[in-house]
């Protein structure tokens, strides 16, 4: 029988779920043992005093500007009136956000009911009567 040796890979994050399909489908892999040790998932889940850390909660919006997320930046940015997206990317840019995060904040929103465009596609985004009543929370 022949016998199996350990061999170690670094794979970029993005791309595990794909080497994982490989490595299952190719022949003569015995076992795969996963060292998470480096992500931000395993740091949540890593045990501290032998228990078991409490699983992270879904988080719809990610927060990296404080405690602010691109959608309340959003929000209150349409909350002066209506906007372009070019007005809404300069505004993103003057935060110090990502100007491409922009289109995937429009689509939630927009998804949720929260906006709506202003006249023909690409002339702006405004909020709608959900939107307006959520801004006033903020």
């Amino acid at each position: 029988m022949p016998k199996p040796m350990r061999i170690g890979l670094l794979v970029e994050e993005v791309m595990v779920g794909h080497v994982l399909n490989l490595l299952h489908h190719t022949p003569g892999v015995v076992k795969v043992d996963l060292e998470l040790g480096d992500t931000k998932m395993a740091k949540a889940h890593a045990k501290a005093n032998g228990h078991a850390a409490a699983a992270p909660e879904k988080v719809k919006y990610r927060r990296f500007h404080g405690e602010i997320t691109g959608a309340d930046a959003l929000i209150k940015l349409l909350k002066r009136g209506p906007k372009e997206p070019a007005a809404i990317r300069e505004a993103f840019k003057k935060q110090g956000r990502a100007e491409t995060s922009v289109s995937a904040q429009l689509h939630l929103l927009k998804k949720e009911g929260i906006i709506e465009p202003v006249g023909d596609i690409g002339e702006g985004y405004q909020l709608t009567k959900k939107g307006q009543d959520k801004a006033e929370t903020l």
